[in-house]
Protein backbone atom coordinates (compact mmCIF):
# COMPACT_ATOMS: atom_id res chain seq x y z
CA UNK A 1 0.00 0.00 0.00
CA UNK A 2 3.16 2.30 0.81
CA UNK A 3 4.75 2.01 -2.22
CA UNK A 4 1.52 2.41 -4.16
CA UNK A 5 0.67 5.13 -2.89
CA UNK A 6 3.84 7.08 -3.56
CA UNK A 7 3.93 6.44 -6.82
CA UNK A 8 4.69 2.93 -7.80
CA UNK A 9 8.23 2.22 -5.95
CA UNK A 10 9.41 5.69 -6.92
CA UNK A 11 10.91 7.26 -3.51
CA UNK A 12 9.71 10.19 -1.96
CA UNK A 13 11.05 12.77 1.21
CA UNK A 14 11.27 11.17 4.45
CA UNK A 15 14.35 12.18 6.78
CA UNK A 16 16.46 9.59 5.42
CA UNK A 17 16.12 10.21 1.48
CA UNK A 18 16.24 13.74 2.43
CA UNK A 19 19.35 13.31 4.03
CA UNK A 20 21.13 11.50 1.12
CA UNK A 21 19.79 14.80 -1.18
CA UNK A 22 21.07 16.89 0.90
CA UNK A 23 24.79 14.95 0.55
CA UNK A 24 24.57 15.09 -3.30
CA UNK A 25 23.68 19.11 -2.77
CA UNK A 26 26.21 19.94 -0.72
CA UNK A 27 28.72 18.23 -2.73
CA UNK A 28 27.60 19.57 -5.83
CA UNK A 29 27.38 23.06 -4.09
CA UNK A 30 31.07 22.41 -3.01
CA UNK A 31 31.72 21.65 -6.61
CA UNK A 32 30.18 25.15 -7.94
CA UNK A 33 32.24 26.80 -5.24
CA UNK A 34 35.58 25.36 -6.35
CA UNK A 35 34.70 25.57 -10.01
CA UNK A 36 33.95 29.14 -9.55
CA UNK A 37 37.39 29.88 -7.70
CA UNK A 38 39.23 28.27 -10.48
CA UNK A 39 37.53 30.00 -13.18
CA UNK A 40 37.37 33.13 -11.94
CA UNK A 41 41.06 33.13 -11.46
CA UNK A 42 42.28 32.03 -15.26
CA UNK A 43 39.88 34.90 -16.18
CA UNK A 44 41.61 37.53 -14.07
CA UNK A 45 44.90 36.39 -15.66
CA UNK A 46 43.74 35.76 -18.92
CA UNK A 47 42.64 39.74 -18.76
CA UNK A 48 45.99 40.74 -17.35
CA UNK A 49 47.69 38.62 -20.12
CA UNK A 50 46.09 40.79 -22.77
CA UNK A 51 46.46 44.06 -21.03
CA UNK A 52 49.99 43.32 -20.66
CA UNK A 53 50.38 41.92 -24.66
CA UNK A 54 49.78 42.58 -27.99
CA UNK A 55 45.74 41.44 -27.58
CA UNK A 56 46.70 39.53 -31.35
CA UNK A 57 49.57 37.86 -29.44
CA UNK A 58 46.68 36.30 -26.87
CA UNK A 59 43.51 35.85 -29.57
CA UNK A 60 44.81 31.81 -29.71
CA UNK A 61 44.40 31.56 -25.79
CA UNK A 62 41.13 33.40 -25.78
CA UNK A 63 39.62 31.38 -28.47
CA UNK A 64 40.32 27.46 -26.46
CA UNK A 65 39.67 29.75 -23.14
CA UNK A 66 35.73 30.65 -24.53
CA UNK A 67 35.06 26.73 -25.62
CA UNK A 68 36.41 25.80 -21.51
CA UNK A 69 33.92 28.84 -20.37
CA UNK A 70 31.02 27.32 -22.19
CA UNK A 71 31.72 24.02 -20.48
CA UNK A 72 31.54 25.75 -17.22
CA UNK A 73 28.59 27.75 -17.87
CA UNK A 74 26.55 24.78 -19.35
CA UNK A 75 27.94 22.82 -16.09
CA UNK A 76 26.90 25.18 -13.47
CA UNK A 77 23.30 25.63 -15.43
CA UNK A 78 23.07 21.85 -14.64
CA UNK A 79 22.85 22.70 -10.94
CA UNK A 80 21.20 26.05 -11.36
CA UNK A 81 18.71 23.95 -12.89
CA UNK A 82 18.22 21.04 -10.28
CA UNK A 83 18.22 23.42 -7.67
CA UNK A 84 14.94 24.86 -8.98
CA UNK A 85 13.31 21.65 -10.20
CA UNK A 86 14.55 19.52 -6.99
CA UNK A 87 13.99 22.17 -3.81
CA UNK A 88 14.47 20.67 -0.22
CA UNK A 89 11.73 22.63 1.63
CA UNK A 90 8.28 23.60 0.17
CA UNK A 91 6.91 27.13 0.28
CA UNK A 92 6.38 26.66 3.87
CA UNK A 93 10.30 26.06 4.92
CA UNK A 94 9.38 22.22 5.71
CA UNK A 95 11.23 19.44 4.50
CA UNK A 96 9.77 18.81 1.06
CA UNK A 97 7.74 15.33 1.34
CA UNK A 98 6.76 14.70 -1.86
CA UNK A 99 10.39 15.37 -3.77
CA UNK A 100 11.17 12.36 -5.79
CA UNK A 101 14.65 12.17 -3.80
CA UNK A 102 16.46 9.71 -6.32
CA UNK A 103 15.95 12.23 -9.28
CA UNK A 104 17.31 14.77 -6.95
CA UNK A 105 20.10 13.06 -5.99
CA UNK A 106 20.64 11.54 -9.81
CA UNK A 107 20.44 15.46 -10.91
CA UNK A 108 22.98 16.63 -8.34
CA UNK A 109 25.46 13.96 -9.06
CA UNK A 110 24.78 14.47 -13.06
CA UNK A 111 25.67 18.47 -12.09
CA UNK A 112 28.36 17.72 -9.71
CA UNK A 113 30.17 15.58 -12.76
CA UNK A 114 29.48 17.84 -15.25
CA UNK A 115 31.44 20.71 -13.01
CA UNK A 116 33.93 18.60 -11.78
CA UNK A 117 34.78 17.55 -15.41
CA UNK A 118 34.64 21.65 -16.19
CA UNK A 119 36.94 21.91 -13.20
CA UNK A 120 39.64 20.03 -14.60
CA UNK A 121 39.51 20.96 -18.08
CA UNK A 122 40.06 24.69 -16.38
CA UNK A 123 43.07 23.00 -14.61
CA UNK A 124 44.28 21.56 -17.94
CA UNK A 125 44.23 25.02 -19.65
CA UNK A 126 46.21 26.32 -16.72
CA UNK A 127 48.87 23.91 -17.00
CA UNK A 128 48.88 24.07 -20.91
CA UNK A 129 50.01 27.99 -20.86
CA UNK A 130 50.73 28.40 -17.07
CA UNK A 131 54.09 30.07 -17.87
CA UNK A 132 52.50 32.73 -20.23
CA UNK A 133 49.14 33.60 -17.68
CA UNK A 134 52.04 33.90 -14.46
CA UNK A 135 53.96 35.83 -16.36
CA UNK A 136 51.25 38.20 -16.98
CA UNK A 137 50.16 37.80 -13.35
CA UNK A 138 54.16 38.79 -12.07
CA UNK A 139 54.27 41.52 -14.59
CA UNK A 140 50.78 43.09 -12.92
CA UNK A 141 51.86 42.25 -9.44
CA UNK A 142 54.73 44.13 -10.27
CA UNK A 143 53.31 47.28 -10.98
CA UNK A 144 52.68 48.72 -7.77
CA UNK A 145 56.04 48.66 -7.05
CA UNK A 146 57.01 49.93 -10.23
CA UNK A 147 55.23 52.99 -9.98
CA UNK A 148 56.71 53.72 -6.54
CA UNK A 149 59.83 53.37 -7.70
CA UNK A 150 59.21 56.01 -10.39
CA UNK A 151 57.83 58.73 -7.83
CA UNK A 152 61.03 58.07 -5.85
CA UNK A 153 63.14 58.60 -9.07
CA UNK A 154 61.64 61.85 -9.51
CA UNK A 155 61.11 63.37 -6.29
CA UNK A 156 65.32 62.32 -5.91
CA UNK A 157 65.89 64.32 -8.97
CA UNK A 158 63.60 67.24 -8.23
CA UNK A 159 66.05 67.78 -4.98
CA UNK A 160 69.31 66.99 -6.94
CA UNK A 161 67.93 69.90 -8.99
CA UNK A 162 67.15 72.48 -6.00
CA UNK A 163 71.01 71.60 -5.07
CA UNK A 164 72.33 72.61 -8.51
CA UNK A 165 70.03 75.68 -8.67
CA UNK A 166 71.22 76.73 -5.12
CA UNK A 167 75.05 76.63 -6.33
CA UNK A 168 74.49 78.12 -9.38
CA UNK A 169 70.98 79.09 -10.50
CA UNK A 170 71.87 79.93 -14.19
CA UNK A 171 72.19 76.44 -14.80
CA UNK A 172 68.46 75.89 -14.49
CA UNK A 173 67.97 77.95 -17.31
CA UNK A 174 70.14 75.53 -19.93
CA UNK A 175 67.97 73.81 -22.20
CA UNK A 176 69.19 70.45 -21.59
CA UNK A 177 68.43 71.06 -18.16
CA UNK A 178 64.75 72.81 -18.90
CA UNK A 179 64.22 70.46 -21.84
CA UNK A 180 64.26 67.41 -19.81
CA UNK A 181 62.62 68.80 -16.86
CA UNK A 182 59.95 69.48 -19.27
CA UNK A 183 59.80 65.54 -20.06
CA UNK A 184 59.96 64.62 -16.58
CA UNK A 185 56.58 66.96 -15.43
CA UNK A 186 54.90 65.89 -18.55
CA UNK A 187 55.91 61.94 -17.89
CA UNK A 188 54.58 62.15 -14.46
CA UNK A 189 51.34 63.62 -15.72
CA UNK A 190 50.87 60.62 -18.28
CA UNK A 191 51.21 58.08 -14.92
CA UNK A 192 48.68 60.07 -12.87
CA UNK A 193 46.31 59.64 -16.10
CA UNK A 194 46.89 56.13 -16.67
CA UNK A 195 44.03 53.57 -15.27
CA UNK A 196 45.27 50.22 -17.30
CA UNK A 197 48.16 48.51 -15.66
CA UNK A 198 49.48 48.12 -18.90
CA UNK A 199 49.85 52.00 -19.25
CA UNK A 200 50.44 52.36 -15.81
CA UNK A 201 53.95 50.27 -16.57
CA UNK A 202 54.84 52.25 -19.28
CA UNK A 203 54.21 55.40 -17.98
CA UNK A 204 56.58 54.26 -14.63
CA UNK A 205 59.21 53.33 -17.30
CA UNK A 206 58.85 57.00 -19.00
CA UNK A 207 59.30 58.94 -15.86
CA UNK A 208 62.22 56.91 -14.74
CA UNK A 209 64.17 57.36 -17.98
CA UNK A 210 63.29 61.01 -17.80
CA UNK A 211 64.70 61.36 -14.47
CA UNK A 212 67.46 59.67 -15.41
CA UNK A 213 67.65 61.99 -18.05
CA UNK A 214 67.05 64.82 -16.07
CA UNK A 215 69.96 63.79 -13.44
CA UNK A 216 72.47 63.71 -16.39
CA UNK A 217 71.70 66.94 -17.43
CA UNK A 218 72.47 68.38 -14.40
CA UNK A 219 75.42 66.51 -13.55
CA UNK A 220 76.48 67.82 -16.97
CA UNK A 221 75.76 71.44 -16.17
CA UNK A 222 78.41 72.37 -14.34
CA UNK A 223 81.21 70.92 -17.02
CA UNK A 224 79.68 72.48 -20.03
CA UNK A 225 82.04 75.96 -20.25
CA UNK A 226 85.21 74.01 -18.98
CA UNK A 227 84.62 71.50 -21.96
CA UNK A 228 83.43 73.96 -24.58
CA UNK A 229 86.63 75.56 -23.53
CA UNK A 230 88.78 72.83 -24.01
CA UNK A 231 87.47 72.13 -27.25
CA UNK A 232 87.99 75.86 -28.68
CA UNK A 233 92.21 75.16 -29.18
CA UNK A 234 91.59 71.79 -30.89
CA UNK A 235 89.22 73.15 -33.56
CA UNK A 236 91.20 75.86 -34.06
CA UNK A 237 94.17 73.97 -34.84
CA UNK A 238 92.23 71.77 -37.27
CA UNK A 239 91.27 74.88 -39.05
CA UNK A 240 94.78 75.65 -39.26
CA UNK A 241 95.55 72.86 -40.87
CA UNK A 242 92.93 72.88 -43.65
CA UNK A 243 94.02 76.47 -44.28
CA UNK A 244 97.66 75.06 -44.65
CA UNK A 245 96.21 72.28 -46.96
CA UNK A 246 94.22 74.59 -49.02
CA UNK A 247 96.84 76.62 -49.75
CA UNK A 248 98.32 73.87 -51.85
CA UNK A 249 95.08 72.47 -53.35
CA UNK A 250 95.53 75.16 -56.45
CA UNK A 251 98.91 73.37 -56.95
CA UNK A 252 97.11 69.73 -57.41
CA UNK A 253 94.04 71.22 -59.60
CA UNK A 254 96.78 72.88 -62.12
CA UNK A 255 98.17 69.33 -62.33
CA UNK A 256 95.05 67.89 -63.17
CA UNK A 257 94.52 70.67 -65.70
CA UNK A 258 98.12 70.47 -67.14
CA UNK A 259 98.32 66.37 -67.04
CA UNK A 260 95.08 65.45 -68.08
CA UNK A 261 91.50 65.44 -70.14
CA UNK A 262 89.79 68.24 -68.79
CA UNK A 263 87.04 66.28 -68.91
CA UNK A 264 88.61 64.23 -65.46
CA UNK A 265 88.07 66.96 -63.38
CA UNK A 266 85.43 69.27 -64.63
CA UNK A 267 83.16 68.63 -61.75
CA UNK A 268 86.37 69.58 -59.15
CA UNK A 269 86.36 73.38 -60.66
CA UNK A 270 84.65 75.39 -57.79
CA UNK A 271 86.25 72.93 -54.66
CA UNK A 272 88.82 75.55 -54.33
CA UNK A 273 86.56 78.22 -54.05
CA UNK A 274 83.85 76.45 -52.20
CA UNK A 275 86.61 75.10 -49.66
CA UNK A 276 87.76 78.59 -49.29
CA UNK A 277 84.18 80.09 -48.08
CA UNK A 278 83.62 77.39 -45.84
CA UNK A 279 86.60 77.43 -44.39
CA UNK A 280 85.84 80.82 -43.67
CA UNK A 281 82.83 80.52 -42.10
CA UNK A 282 83.83 78.19 -40.40
CA UNK A 283 86.53 80.49 -38.92
CA UNK A 284 83.80 82.71 -37.86
CA UNK A 285 81.29 80.01 -36.12
CA UNK A 286 84.57 79.36 -33.88
CA UNK A 287 84.63 83.31 -32.89
CA UNK A 288 80.75 82.71 -32.46
CA UNK A 289 82.00 79.43 -29.58
CA UNK A 290 84.00 81.96 -28.35
CA UNK A 291 81.86 84.89 -27.70
CA UNK A 292 79.26 82.23 -26.10
CA UNK A 293 81.85 81.49 -23.63
CA UNK A 294 82.43 84.59 -22.35
CA UNK A 295 78.79 85.42 -22.38
CA UNK A 296 78.23 82.76 -20.21
CA UNK A 297 76.35 80.58 -22.32
CA UNK A 298 78.08 77.39 -22.84
CA UNK A 299 75.06 75.35 -24.98
CA UNK A 300 75.13 78.17 -27.64
CA UNK A 301 78.93 77.77 -27.43
CA UNK A 302 78.87 73.84 -28.17
CA UNK A 303 76.56 74.25 -30.76
CA UNK A 304 79.00 76.19 -32.88
CA UNK A 305 81.92 74.47 -32.05
CA UNK A 306 79.67 71.63 -33.53
CA UNK A 307 79.24 73.39 -36.40
CA UNK A 308 82.58 74.49 -36.74
CA UNK A 309 83.45 71.04 -36.66
CA UNK A 310 80.63 69.61 -39.61
CA UNK A 311 82.28 72.78 -41.77
CA UNK A 312 85.87 71.28 -41.21
CA UNK A 313 84.87 68.11 -42.31
CA UNK A 314 83.22 69.28 -45.57
CA UNK A 315 86.52 71.53 -46.02
CA UNK A 316 88.01 68.00 -45.47
CA UNK A 317 86.08 66.34 -48.08
CA UNK A 318 86.80 68.97 -50.89
CA UNK A 319 90.24 69.04 -50.52
CA UNK A 320 90.60 65.44 -50.55
CA UNK A 321 88.12 65.26 -53.66
CA UNK A 322 91.15 67.06 -55.80
CA UNK A 323 94.06 65.30 -54.06
CA UNK A 324 92.83 61.64 -54.55
CA UNK A 325 91.44 62.31 -58.13
CA UNK A 326 94.69 63.44 -59.03
CA UNK A 327 96.47 60.27 -57.49
CA UNK A 328 94.10 57.86 -58.88
CA UNK A 329 94.12 59.37 -62.31
CA UNK A 330 97.76 59.16 -62.43
CA UNK A 331 97.87 55.64 -60.93
CA UNK A 332 95.99 54.46 -63.84
CA UNK A 333 97.55 56.60 -66.59
CA UNK A 334 100.65 55.12 -65.51
CA UNK A 335 99.65 51.42 -65.83
CA UNK A 336 96.00 51.24 -66.97
CA UNK A 337 96.16 47.33 -67.37
CA UNK A 338 96.19 47.05 -63.46
CA UNK A 339 92.62 48.11 -62.97
CA UNK A 340 91.88 47.00 -66.08
CA UNK A 341 92.75 43.66 -65.23
CA UNK A 342 91.28 43.49 -62.00
CA UNK A 343 88.04 44.08 -63.26
CA UNK A 344 88.46 41.24 -66.09
CA UNK A 345 89.13 39.10 -63.09
CA UNK A 346 86.12 39.92 -60.83
CA UNK A 347 84.40 39.00 -64.37
CA UNK A 348 85.45 35.50 -64.77
CA UNK A 349 85.01 34.43 -61.16
CA UNK A 350 81.27 35.54 -60.99
CA UNK A 351 81.39 33.78 -64.67
CA UNK A 352 83.05 30.78 -62.76
CA UNK A 353 80.30 30.81 -59.80
CA UNK A 354 76.83 31.14 -62.40
CA UNK A 355 78.27 27.96 -64.00
CA UNK A 356 79.01 26.67 -60.81
CA UNK A 357 75.57 27.39 -59.56
CA UNK A 358 73.73 25.99 -63.03
CA UNK A 359 72.31 29.49 -63.74
CA UNK A 360 74.52 30.25 -66.83
CA UNK A 361 71.62 30.18 -69.10
CA UNK A 362 70.62 33.28 -66.49
CA UNK A 363 73.28 35.17 -66.04
CA UNK A 364 75.91 34.41 -68.82
CA UNK A 365 74.90 37.17 -70.93
CA UNK A 366 74.55 39.24 -68.24
CA UNK A 367 78.50 39.06 -67.36
CA UNK A 368 79.53 38.38 -71.02
CA UNK A 369 78.02 42.01 -71.97
CA UNK A 370 80.07 43.48 -68.92
CA UNK A 371 83.35 42.09 -70.42
CA UNK A 372 82.08 44.16 -73.74
CA UNK A 373 81.75 46.81 -71.52
CA UNK A 374 85.44 46.72 -70.35
CA UNK A 375 86.93 46.46 -73.73
CA UNK A 376 84.91 49.46 -75.24
CA UNK A 377 86.27 51.68 -72.23
CA UNK A 378 89.69 50.80 -73.12
CA UNK A 379 89.24 50.95 -76.60
CA UNK A 380 88.36 54.88 -75.81
CA UNK A 381 91.63 55.83 -74.19
CA UNK A 382 92.91 57.76 -77.65
CA UNK A 383 94.76 60.72 -78.02
CA UNK A 384 97.32 63.30 -76.29
CA UNK A 385 95.32 63.28 -73.15
CA UNK A 386 92.90 60.36 -73.10
CA UNK A 387 90.05 60.52 -70.73
CA UNK A 388 91.09 58.49 -68.04
CA UNK A 389 88.75 59.00 -65.69
CA UNK A 390 85.97 58.20 -68.09
CA UNK A 391 87.81 54.86 -68.26
CA UNK A 392 87.45 55.10 -64.03
CA UNK A 393 84.23 55.78 -63.41
CA UNK A 394 83.05 52.89 -66.20
CA UNK A 395 85.59 50.24 -64.87
CA UNK A 396 84.38 51.11 -60.90
CA UNK A 397 80.58 50.82 -62.39
CA UNK A 398 81.51 46.94 -63.97
CA UNK A 399 83.34 45.92 -60.91
CA UNK A 400 80.24 47.26 -58.52
CA UNK A 401 77.78 45.55 -61.04
CA UNK A 402 79.48 42.51 -61.20
CA UNK A 403 79.51 42.50 -57.23
CA UNK A 404 75.81 42.84 -57.25
CA UNK A 405 75.47 39.98 -59.88
CA UNK A 406 77.27 37.36 -57.20
CA UNK A 407 75.47 39.12 -54.53
CA UNK A 408 71.93 38.07 -56.30
CA UNK A 409 73.32 34.90 -57.69
CA UNK A 410 74.08 33.62 -53.63
CA UNK A 411 71.09 35.27 -52.95
CA UNK A 412 69.07 33.31 -55.41
CA UNK A 413 70.91 30.26 -54.57
CA UNK A 414 69.37 30.28 -50.54
CA UNK A 415 65.96 31.39 -51.44
CA UNK A 416 65.47 28.84 -54.15
CA UNK A 417 66.35 30.70 -57.77
CA UNK A 418 65.88 34.58 -58.87
CA UNK A 419 66.96 35.38 -62.07
CA UNK A 420 68.75 38.89 -63.85
CA UNK A 421 64.69 40.74 -64.06
CA UNK A 422 65.74 43.57 -65.52
CA UNK A 423 68.84 43.40 -65.92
Amino acid sequence: MTSAWFGGGTSRGSGADLDAARSAIDGAAQALLDLDTRQGYVDDALRTAREFADPMSTDDLQRQWRTITEKCFAASAAYLDATAKFPLVDSMGRDNRVLDVGAARRAFLDAHRAMADASTAVDSFYRAHRERIDAAARAAAAVPSQIAAARRAANKVVEQAGEVGSANPALLDLRTVTGSLDALTAALATLEAATHPRAQQTAALAVTEAAERLSAALDDAPRLAERARSAVPSVRTRLQALDTRLERLPVAQSALWREFNQASSADLAQHHHRAEHLLTEARSTLTDAERAIGDGDPESAHDAIDAARRLAHQVDGLIDDVTHRLERLRAIRDDPGQAEAKVRFSIRDAQRLVVDRGLAGEWGSVLDAQTARVDRAVAALQGVHPDYWALVRELDAVHDFVRDVVERVRQSARQGGAGPGGR
